[in-house]
């Protein structure tokens, strides 16, 4: 099951890599911790509501999560723009070291 997870995860984010043109781990973090943590909770044998709930509330949570760090990560690339790119800086994220003010 852990191999599946890794897969997943590492697809999801080559497959945003190239549609954005920027790498940014968010997927792969929420894919392969948070994603693993929370099934072997949910496979508990619990069968309350309380649990579907949170599967939900995840969900949710995650697209927010998503949508709010490539949208920042995007604009900081719009923004601080390099002058002697190096491959680090291409696999880095550029939002933690941009320091414009939006």
């Amino acid at each position: 099951m852990l191999g599946v997870f890794a897969l997943s995860a590492v697809v999801h984010e080559y497959a945003l890599a190239v549609c954005l043109s920027y790498f940014y781990p968010v997927l792969f973090v929420l894919f392969m911790f948070f994603g693993m943590a929370f099934n072997f909770i949910v496979n508990d044998s619990r069968k309350r509501p309380v649990w579907n709930i949170m599967v939900w509330a995840s969900l949710f949570l995650g697209h927010g999560v998503i949508l709010c760090f490539y949208s920042q990560e995007w604009y900081a690339r719009q923004h601080c723009p390099l002058k002697n790119p190096t491959f680090l800086d291409y696999v880095r994220p550029r939002s933690w070291t941009c320091r414009y003010v939006f």
